[in-house]
């Protein structure tokens, strides 16, 4: 449905009423409004995708090194094994638990 039709009047009627209600809006403010508006969300955006790329990093990080915290943790742990096999029975005094 055309707005003439809602508002019972003629096409070219409404026209010229929206055009001389047209200087009572403030369009250009309105629209550097939205543009300043689209701009901040773009840049808000743009930050929050920059946290994330380095909160990855971070974790990748984290990762990395527990990695290898649990290789060389099974490496000592391996050496502690082997040792106590070459201690006589009976001989050690600190007893040790597998992960």
């Amino acid at each position: 449905m055309i707005l003439a039709e809602i508002y019972g009047t003629d096409t070219s009627q409404l026209k010229r009423q929206v055009r001389r209600n047209m200087g009572r809006f403030p369009v250009k403010e309105l629209q550097n409004e939205v543009m300043e508006l689209k701009q901040h969300i773009e840049e808000s955006f743009t930050d929050y995708n920059d946290i994330n790329e380095d909160m990855r990093m971070r974790l990748d990080n984290i990762d990395q090194r527990l990695s290898l915290a649990n290789v060389q943790f099974s490496e000592i742990y391996q050496a502690l094994i082997d040792l106590k096999k070459r201690i006589p029975n009976g001989k050690t005094q600190a007893k040790i638990i597998p992960a």
